[in-house]
């Protein structure tokens, strides 16, 4: 279910990028110029994303397996989640490139807010959630970065972000773990081992 979540919120943050460059008022050159742009960035942060999850997803299991109960694991994936946020959100300032895309989806968002209201508030809505669960606390910051012009701010953002990210992903990790254990003990007693 999860992942079914993931791909929908996905597809439409997608729509939300599409729809936002197309009802632009740039012109063709700079709409071209603009998507590729945006896909070379989206290219670098999915695979800084999906090597951070991975990170992630070994974080978790060597946790459990050294023993650590819930709480201890849940505290170490928030500090990992910060600190990973932090370190994009620093590569992205000193590259002067936004590879969480924050501030394309805000151009986007606007766009589509400037045409439909309700439509702006629907997209504004996917874009939080989606931060706030898959993409990380970086996107939203980026996506804020007027109404978050101090580090005070975006730090709060970032800890609050990162501690509900931190709930969702170590739940669901524990529980993956857990099931292929319980199966693995399973196939060893059948077989003997």
């Amino acid at each position: 279910m999860d992942n079914l979540i993931g791909q929908i919120a996905g597809v439409l943050s997608i729509v939300i990028l599409a729809i936002g460059l197309l009802v632009g008022e740039e012109s063709l050159r700079e709409k071209l110029s603009r998507s590729k742009s945006l896909a070379v960035r989206w290219a670098v942060y999915t695979v800084l994303d999906y090597g951070l999850m991975l990170l992630s997803v070994a974080l978790v299991m060597v946790m459990k397996e050294a023993g650590y109960g819930f709480l201890v694991t849940l505290v170490a994936m928030w500090i990992f989640d910060i600190l990973m946020a932090v370190s994009l959100l620093v590569i992205c300032y000193r590259s002067g490139q936004d590879l969480t895309l924050g501030q394309e989806y805000r151009y986007s968002v606007s766009n589509i807010r400037r045409k439909s209201t309700i439509a702006g508030f629907v997209s504004l809505a996917v874009i939080i959630v989606k931060a706030a669960i898959w993409d990380g606390p970086e996107r939203l910051v980026e996506f804020l970065r007027e109404e978050l012009n101090t580090l005070t701010k975006k730090g709060a953002v970032i800890v609050f972000l990162c501690l509900i990210q931190a709930i969702f992903w170590t739940s669901a990790y524990i529980l993956g773990y857990e099931s292929i254990s319980h199966i693995w003990n399973a196939v060893k007693i059948s077989a003997g081992i």
